[in-house]
């Protein structure tokens, strides 16, 4: 398997876990990304059903984990059935057209920076050096937008979510396939996100997943102490939510 196919791969991770039929308005919604972003509403004509409402939100769902760069996407979605087959997708606007210009130019910069310099390296070295600058930027803290990468550019501060969003997006600009993974501290109520990225090591002829959680290492002395565990490793403190957890299934 070539490295662009993973990386497609896991650019699409959760729309893998969908329907058929979910998956289809997944590519839908993708086609029609910029409308939504600029108008809050878009109108998929077809021979859809009263069912594909919940198709329709499994899908959006799955965009908004795939890809963090959209920070325009509203965290909430609705959609109404029109008979005979038509489906109204609608995500209230967070910002103007006009900012979303504005935060795009600084996003671009921001991630400019967390790569810099790194095209050279091997693929551990990259992963490290990103890292680090990620825990050397931001802090944790909440406020408005710190659940997305739009926080962490105008505020510097974020919380797990959007941490891992800004990882996983500067992992995958240096050809590091990269997700966030959704879960929760064990034994707690406690919701927490974190990253998994599949790396190239000497020892090994294809790439080995690893998990990462930038948030638990953020201090003034890097440790590294949640940098590259394995699954067993990782899942000792975490549990991992499967896709009953993440998308409506009844």
């Amino acid at each position: 398997m070539t490295d662009y196919t993973i990386n497609m791969m896991m650019s699409n991770y959760y729309k893998c876990m969908l329907s058929t039929r979910a998956s289809h308005i997944y590519d839908l919604i993708m086609c029609n990304i910029g409308k939504l972003a600029a108008t809050g509403r878009i109108t998929l004509y077809g021979n859809y059903k009263a069912d594909d409402i919940r198709n329709s939100i499994n899908a959006y769902k799955a965009i908004r984990r795939d890809h963090p760069e959209f920070f325009f996407l509203n965290r909430a979605v609705s959609v109404k059935y029109r008979y005979p087959s038509t489906l109204e997708i609608s995500a209230e606007k967070r910002f103007t057209n006009d900012q979303i210009r504005k935060i795009n130019s600084l996003f671009r910069n921001e991630v400019n920076s967390l790569i810099e310099n790194t095209a050279d390296m091997a693929d551990i070295k990259k992963e490290k050096e990103i890292y680090k600058r990620i825990i050397s930027k931001y802090s944790y803290e909440k406020s408005p937008y710190s659940n997305d990468v739009s926080g962490l550019i105008v505020y510097r501060t974020g919380v797990c979510e959007s941490l891992a969003q800004m990882l996983c997006i500067a992992l995958r600009e240096v050809n590091i396939p990269a997700i966030t993974v959704e879960g929760r501290i064990s034994g707690s109520d406690t919701e927490h996100c974190w990253n998994m990225a599949w790396v190239k090591r000497k020892s090994y002829i294809n790439r080995v997943p690893y998990h990462l959680d930038v948030t638990f290492d953020l201090d003034s002395i890097i440790i590294y102490k949640y940098f590259n565990l394995t699954e067993t490793e990782m899942l000792k403190d975490r549990e991992m939510y499967g896709r009953e957890k993440i998308f409506i299934t009844k």
